[in-house]
């Protein structure tokens, strides 16, 4: 009778994961479907499956030679490169010292940095900060005002804390100073909150767009995200000088079309990323959130 019981509460809970799992992969196998579909066919039968044709030319006008999509493309990588190296490094930097009990001030630093959390100066002073310090139009605009996040920080901090104290303690026994310590034995230990912490930084950086759209005046300093915006904005009938270029030998894919296959473009990065730290996704945080 149990085990008649716990095979009916196993069938239960792969039907309602495969469910789960359908409902997030649905979505993107749509995606990635109908940005394979040629205007001819679309014009012609729509979307329909099985496929009468797929190619990849919705992406060859897109990522066309001449196109912003490139050059976006290729910042946006830049910035979330840098971005992602210097946030991950400066929030264990800051999240070491704030986990040894030892260090002098100790909880008032955390108090303030916790503040943060909870208050802003908002839009209008950011932007005084940032023109004050003549970073406007530049990739440090993008990256410094928000280097830290206060939250990943306290998840590497947490899990700074949880490591044992006698592998410090023996490598000061060897003449270890504390940068050397944090950089030769507590990052490497810390592999999988380091990777966790960086994907999230990483997301972030990519998505950005309202930065760069107060602080950026070069045309060649958009991120992808912002002119994916441009597109879907001329793809949905909005007016809009910034579109994406077209020729007059291709016939122009639908606005649908265009819309997927931009998508597609900017979440494939991540999406390639994302099953190489998924191990240590999980692990990471969890370990990360244990001990407050």
């Amino acid at each position: 009778m149990v085990m008649s019981t716990n095979r009916i509460g196993n069938a239960f809970n792969a039907v309602i994961l495969t469910l789960l799992a359908a409902s997030t992969v649905l979505p993107v196998a749509y995606l990635i479907y109908v940005s394979l579909i040629p205007p001819e066919a679309y014009y012609s039968y729509g979307v329909v499956f099985p496929p009468r044709a797929l190619s990849l030319v919705n992406y060859q006008l897109l990522l066309g030679r001449g196109s912003r999509l490139v050059s976006s493309f290729l910042f946006t990588v830049y910035v979330t490169v840098v971005g992602t190296v210097l946030s991950t490094f400066f929030s264990a930097l800051l999240a070491y010292p704030l986990s040894k009990s030892e260090v002098p001030f100790r909880i008032p630093m955390t108090g303030f940095v916790f503040f943060t959390m909870l208050f802003g100066g908002g839009l209008v002073p950011n932007y005084l900060l940032v023109r004050a310090l003549g970073l406007l139009d530049t990739v440090w605009a993008l990256v410094l005002p928000g280097l830290i996040s206060a939250w990943n920080m306290f998840i590497i901090r947490n899990f700074f804390q949880a490591l044992p104290d006698s592998l410090e303690e023996s490598a000061r026994l060897e003449g270890a100073g504390d940068l050397r310590i944090l950089l030769s034995i507590v990052i490497p230990l810390s592999k999988a909150v380091i990777l966790t912490i960086g994907l999230f930084y990483a997301v972030s950086y990519w998505n950005k767009w309202f930065d760069v759209l107060i602080y950026m005046r070069s045309p060649n300093k958009r991120t992808l995200q912002l002119v994916l915006r441009d597109i879907l904005y001329s793809a949905t009938g909005f007016s809009d000088p910034s579109a994406a270029d077209t020729t007059t030998t291709t016939i122009q894919p639908p606005g649908e079309v265009i819309k997927m296959t931009a998508i597609v473009i900017s979440t494939l990065p991540i999406m390639l990323v994302y099953p190489f730290v998924q191990r240590h996704f999980i692990r990471g945080v969890m370990i990360g959130s244990i001990k407050g």
